[in-house]
């Protein structure tokens, strides 16, 4: 799992003015460098009671800066913020740890004891909270890595379609109708416009004896998938005149 970003957070002094958040440059001592988000200007600021580092988007993230709306979503989404405290607190927590942790970011501590009475139950819907002995830990699941996109299918080239068709002996009488049986039993499942594409290279006595109604069918099935399919099959069907 990648490191949260660690940002500098400053309220002002007084009940008025913005909270101000930047990105930190460099940390020496008391002293951090920041370069602001609201107009990007850098400067060097003191760690004080009202300004700050944090990990961005953590718990003492939201508390530092809109105390409020941690207020808020504790009341709707309880399970929510608790399992957020499991997750960033680390190891096995109790729910007096837990509770206690959220009463030191600010939150009323009856408050959090009712949140906790909602909450504590729930804590089993999220598949990576385990519960021993009435202690819980947050153990990250590992899920497969996505397989990757299939890569598509090279354009074939004329001199591949014709190497396609010097490949098919020209058969003629029964020979021609045998394969083109077992042409026509692969075109029923081509499973890409490769195979459409040894169609138009085979020879006229193989063409003649394959059903139209299974090229088509396959022109069809294929365009569902593959638009370049789509875009011949809607092609022919409109310069097809109609009877």
């Amino acid at each position: 799992m990648q490191n949260p970003e660690i940002v500098v957070v400053s309220k002002p002094s007084g009940p008025e003015g913005p909270v101000r958040t930047g990105e930190l440059l460099a940390k020496d001592k008391g002293m951090l460098t920041v370069r602001w988000e609201d107009d990007g200007s850098e400067e060097e600021v003191r760690i004080s009671a009202t300004t700050t580092f944090m990990p961005r988007g953590s718990l003492r993230h939201e508390a530092f800066a809109d105390p409020g709306r941690l207020a808020e979503r504790l009341r709707q989404d309880a399970v929510g913020v608790f399992a957020q405290v499991l997750r960033e607190g680390g190891g096995r927590q109790r729910a007096a740890d837990l509770k206690k942790q959220l009463v030191e970011l600010g939150l009323d501590s009856v408050t959090v004891d009712k949140a906790w009475r909602r909450a504590h139950k729930r804590l089993g819907e999220f598949e990576e909270v385990t519960e021993t002995n009435n202690a819980f830990r947050w153990r990250p699941v590992r899920r497969p890595e996505p397989e990757p996109e299939p890569e598509p299918a090279a354009p074939i080239s004329a001199d591949t379609v014709g190497d396609l068709a010097e490949d098919e002996e020209r058969p003629s009488g029964e020979d021609s109708r045998e394969s083109a049986k077992r042409w026509a039993s692969e075109l029923a499942q081509a499973p890409d416009r490769q195979k459409l594409a040894q169609l138009l290279a085979l020879p006229d006595e193989l063409i003649a004896h394959l059903p139209p109604e299974q090229v088509a069918a396959a022109f069809r099935r294929l365009s569902r998938t593959d638009p370049h399919v789509a875009a011949w099959l809607a092609a022919l069907e409109k310069d097809t005149p109609h009877v």
